[in-house]
């Protein structure tokens, strides 16, 4: 198991994204705790193997992001109620356009038992977002528990602040419904933010699905209207009912 990355400040770019520090120390931690104001799930598809991950290893996680601008897409909100039901706790800070909430802090704990024998926080630029943990110039401080006890605390107590706040709710399926109905189009807002408007691209028929599509695709020029399809687990069946319902 790696441990907590040693680098004390990324910059971004190709020469010092912030992905692989970011990785790391969901990989080391026995606590996670997130706050970002805007996820995408462009950024989010980066690290949902760790969370899940950790998750199966029985680490508390805790995800903190918001409503604000609307530039946090449903997409990646379904996404975190799938982390949910993996035993994730998650909440949306309910800004209602009338609060900025722009935070992006980043905290690790590792136990041995009930005791805390590590510590780190980031806090710098970067939300979740493909530019903001990859290409895009964004800084992230690193504060060490060892290094900065005080600090660490500070960042810690601060996070159960917001995190117990009476607006940070608990998120649902019908809190996205709705937010999908009434979201402001990101596009429109004043406020330019990197990786607002990243979407990830349309989903490719992988090599075996495409050869199971064409022969559906022959059945059906033979006069049948039903087919069985037999994969193993992880092939893609359900991606292969989309496909074949599009075609």
């Amino acid at each position: 198991m790696s441990p907590f990355p040693d680098q004390h400040l990324y910059t971004g770019g190709k020469q010092s994204p912030f992905l692989p520090g970011l990785l790391a120390a969901i990989n080391h931690a026995t606590q996670i705790d997130i706050t970002t104001a805007f996820i995408r799930q462009t950024g989010l598809v980066l690290i949902t193997d760790a969370l899940e991950e950790a998750l199966c290893r029985n680490v508390r996680v805790r995800i903190l992001t918001g409503d604000y601008l609307g530039i946090t897409d449903p997409a990646a909100l379904r996404t975190l109620m799938v982390l949910k039901e993996l035993g994730a706790e998650v909440k949306i800070f309910e800004s209602l356009g009338k609060v900025s909430f722009h935070m992006k802090a980043y905290l690790f704990i590792r136990q041995s038992g009930d005791q805390q024998i590590e510590g780190c926080a980031f806090v710098g630029s970067s939300n979740i977002s493909q530019a903001a943990l990859q290409t895009g110039l964004e800084w992230n401080l690193r504060v060490d528990a060892k290094e900065n006890r005080k600090r660490f605390e500070e960042i810690a107590d601060e996070f159960e602040t917001i995190f117990q706040d009476p607006r940070s709710r608990s998120l649902d399926h019908d809190w996205i419904d709705q937010y999908a109905k009434h979201r402001p189009d990101p596009a429109k807002s004043p406020v330019v933010e990197a990786g607002a408007d990243e979407e990830l691209p349309p989903p490719e028929p992988n090599t075996i699905q495409e050869a199971v599509l064409e022969a559906l695709r022959e059945t059906r020029k033979s006069g049948y209207r039903r087919g069985l399809v037999v994969m193993a687990t992880g092939l893609g069946k359900t991606w292969l009912s989309a496909f074949d319902t599009e075609q």
